[in-house]
């Protein structure tokens, strides 16, 4: 059973350190690590139409991740990302932007709810180590993308988002939003680099309330 709670970052997208190693004494202290170990993927990009089933991960699929590549590679937790990519700072953009979070979010509580017996949502390290224990994979909940919750988010806005067991949350993506800018920004949009410096007035509050809810904040593509 893995008892610490620790990130073990996998090689297995680079063919040639995936490699079996010639020392067996080296190899087999790597696996002792990788099993006393909690391995976390800090990000898994999911479908909209995610566990449903035209894209089941409860078996093996062409998706990023599902239960049994998570049991084979001995991956014992992963963040589900609520992705929304960034449109325009309008009602449309934003009504649109807010239905793809909800989608995705829905998304991941159906992985949990179809699947209790292998898989299920920590919203704290205590909740993640007990799980573990249990013998189930843990999920969490990240957010990419701050555009989804709107030109002028409150507190309990962004509580609800923790309720809901998001635990992190990327403040720009793709292109400047009503948060920030991006260090991606859409030229072909005729976005410039940095027209804010950073976080505008609405960012440097909607970080203050998201520290206030325990949601950490994600500065990629910030």
């Amino acid at each position: 059973m893995r008892t610490p709670l620790a990130v073990a970052l996998t090689v297995s997208a680079f063919p040639a350190l995936a490699a079996p190693l010639e020392d067996s004494a080296l190899e087999a202290k790597a696996r002792a690590i990788h099993e006393r170990v909690m391995t976390l993927d800090t990000h898994v990009d999911i479908p909209l139409d995610y566990a449903t089933a035209k894209a089941d991960p409860g078996g093996f699929s062409q998706l990023q991740t599902d239960l049994p590549k998570m049991r084979a590679g001995g991956l014992d937790a992963a963040f589900f990302i609520v992705y929304t990519p960034q449109g325009p700072l309008t009602e449309e953009g934003y009504a649109g932007a807010r239905a793809i979070a909800a989608t995705r979010l829905s998304a991941i509580h159906r992985l949990v709810s179809a699947y209790p017996a292998e898989i299920a949502l920590a919203r704290s390290a205590k909740e993640a180590r007990a799980i573990a224990k249990s013998g189930r994979k843990v999920a969490f909940i990240g957010m990419e993308n701050a555009f989804p919750l709107g030109p002028d988010p409150q507190a309990g806005d962004v509580e609800r988002l923790a309720a809901e067991g998001v635990r992190y949350a990327g403040i720009t993506h793709f292109g400047h939003n009503q948060f920030g800018d991006s260090s991606n920004p859409n030229t072909e949009a005729g976005e410039v680099e940095a027209p804010n410096g950073g976080l505008t007035d609405k960012g440097r509050a909607l970080v203050s309330m998201l520290n206030r809810s325990g949601i950490m904040v994600d500065v990629s593509h910030a």
